[in-house]
């Protein structure tokens, strides 16, 4: 799952305070906007366990590794994430 394409600054940090699944896809594999299903992984992260989510990396909201519980999951976001956009002329 490393990528050469990879820039840490704009990576994210998942940490798990309850075990959660990740589900995750390479942007890679993104063919004309679409991206077949079954190229998506599932890994537990752990309680306790923090992640790195490379920016190549696709991915969906966790989800509770446990059926019928819940789950928390601090996400870590790069600086300047979900600001105003920028104005392109």
């Amino acid at each position: 799952w490393s990528s050469d394409v990879c820039s840490s600054d704009l990576n994210e940090i998942n940490i798990a305070a309850d075990d959660a699944i990740l589900l995750v896809a390479k942007l890679q594999d993104v063919e004309n906007g679409i991206i077949d299903s079954s190229k998506t992984e599932a890994f537990l992260c752990p309680k306790g366990t923090a992640v790195e989510v490379y920016s190549t990396t696709l991915h969906y909201a966790p989800c509770s590794a446990k059926k019928g519980e819940g789950f928390r999951v601090a996400i870590v976001l790069p600086r300047e994430t979900n600001f105003d956009m920028p104005n392109i002329t």
